[in-house]
């Protein structure tokens, strides 16, 4: 395997989640399938991270969507520090992004 194929595995493997450590693990066994509980975690992991993404990407097209302005929506207050009122509703989305 030529240089640039070698970092081409390394880079898109670390882009999945893998530390280094767990890169030499798997790129040192005779087959990937032998850490198949290694990369069953990996596989969850991203499942959970494209949930995220996926979560993020809606909220995102719905405020470009959206025709009502914040102070329309009722978002800003005064009184908070950064002009924005905080609902539970707000708390309970951001366990979303988490």
């Amino acid at each position: 395997m030529c240089c640039n194929s070698i970092r081409a595995v390394i880079r898109r493997r670390k882009e999945a989640g893998f530390t280094l450590k767990e890169l030499r693990t798997l790129l040192t066994a005779p087959s990937p399938l032998d850490h198949r509980d290694l990369l069953r975690r990996h596989v969850q992991e991203l499942e959970q991270r494209i949930s995220q993404a996926r979560a993020a990407k809606e909220l995102i097209e719905h405020a470009l969507a959206c025709p009502h302005s914040f102070a329309e929506r009722g978002m800003l207050a005064t009184g908070s520090p950064h002009g924005f009122l905080v609902t539970s509703t707000d708390v309970a989305d951001e366990a979303i992004f988490a």
